[in-house]
Order: C-alpha cells, then structure tokens, then sequence
C-alpha cells in the first residue's frame, strides 16, 4: 500500500499525448455557446482520428450536433478532471445513435484531490436499489474512496452511474464493519473488471476524524 497526498492545482494542458480512456467511460458534453452540460459515454475511439459518443438523450440535441460544431468534453480518471475541445464530424442514426468527433490535439486536467489517499485492499460490498455488489476499497481518503468490482454481464450493478447512490460496507475501523453512505461520481469498465470512484456523503465529523486517524495509522507502518 502507498499514500498520496493530493493537492488541487490549476488546470495543465498536454499536447500530443494518447488518450488514455477505455470504451464505457461516462463523459459530459457541452455544446459551443451552452453551459448545459449533457451525459454521454464512450463508445469507443481511433487513435489520433476520431471518438465515437453516445448521442446524448435530450431533446433537439441532434439538431445541433452538425459537421463542425465545437463541443467541450470532460470525464473522470483517478481523481482528476480531463477536458478538450473538439468538433463534430457526424453522426449516425442506425444501428443507434452516435457521434464521431475529432481526436483531441490537446487535454486540460484539473486535479481534484484534497485528502490523503491510502492505496489498499480492503474487502467490502456496495448495497444499493440494484443488489449488493461484492468488491474491495483500493483507494481511500477522508473525502471518498475507490472500489473494485468483478461483474457479469448479467450483474445489475453494471448500471450504476454518476449521481447514484449507494452504502459501503467494510472493515476500515477496528471492531467490526462500519458502513458510509456513498455518491457514485465515476465508472471505469475494463472488460470484466469495474471501478468505481466515490464521495462519501454527510459524514459526522467524528467519522471523518476517525478516517482520517486510520490512514495516517496504516501509512505510518508502510
């Protein structure tokens, strides 16, 4: 196990690099000149060519989405905001409705973590309206934590989303499991393998303080 100690600083930019995002990743699209930010998700991508989105499921959207277009999209990976700026190329109806836009020159990311992070491996399950999903917490800090799934198919909790919530069940304290309501911010697929980042919601302060304390014990024995 390692600890981080993240810090928010302002937005980078890389130029010329590969994207680094798998087919399944949630994103937000906006369209030039909207602040309206609208969910999507990667279909899938050809290096340094194009990306093909999810048409987002608003209404009078495709009208817009036009050859050319300017658009602004962002995700999540790792605790950290990536953003580009690209332009529509077209978009298809059949066999669903998609849309292929450029491959980005350029990516800004803002980094989001605030706490110390504990890499670890701690047995744990996400109760939820779609079932109980069981997994581990590989990631952890006073403000959320990182689990990972290995789901079928067939598993309901493939479609848990940003915004859903849920409750974990682990044993991050001594004497027993504890359980922290959680928010979904972001779902990473790799084939079978799920991960899911997570904000803990309305924590006492006495459980934060008490998160708090058993990172900085584990870490001090690494």
């Amino acid at each position: 196990m390692a600890v981080n100690q993240g810090v928010a600083v302002a937005h980078r930019r890389h130029a010329g690099i590969t994207l680094d995002v798998q087919p399944g990743t949630r994103m937000l699209l906006s369209v030039n000149g909207s602040d309206n930010r609208h969910g999507t998700e990667l279909v899938g991508l050809n290096p340094y060519e194009y990306l093909i989105l999810k048409m987002p499921l608003v209404p009078g959207i495709r009208s817009r989405m036009l050859p050319g277009e300017p658009l602004t999209v962002r995700f999540m990976r790792q605790g950290t905001i990536i953003g580009f700026r690209t332009h529509v190329i077209s978009q298809i109806t059949k066999p669903g409705a998609l849309v292929f836009v450029e491959y980005p020159d350029v990516l800004e990311q803002f980094e989001l973590r605030t706490h110390k992070r504990l890499k670890c491996l701690i047995p744990a399950e996400a109760h939820s309206p779609l079932g109980v999903q069981r997994g581990a917490v590989v990631d952890l800090s006073a403000g959320g934590c990182k689990m990972c799934f290995e789901v079928k198919s067939s598993d309901p909790f493939r479609r848990i989303g940003a915004g859903d919530m849920f409750v974990l069940r682990a044993n991050l304290f001594s004497g027993g499991d504890s359980t922290l309501s959680c928010i979904c911010r972001n779902v990473e697929m790799d084939r079978a393998t799920m991960i899911v980042g997570a904000s803990f919601a309305d924590l006492e302060a006495q459980d934060t303080k008490r998160l708090q304390e058993y990172i900085e014990t584990v870490s001090s024995f690494l």
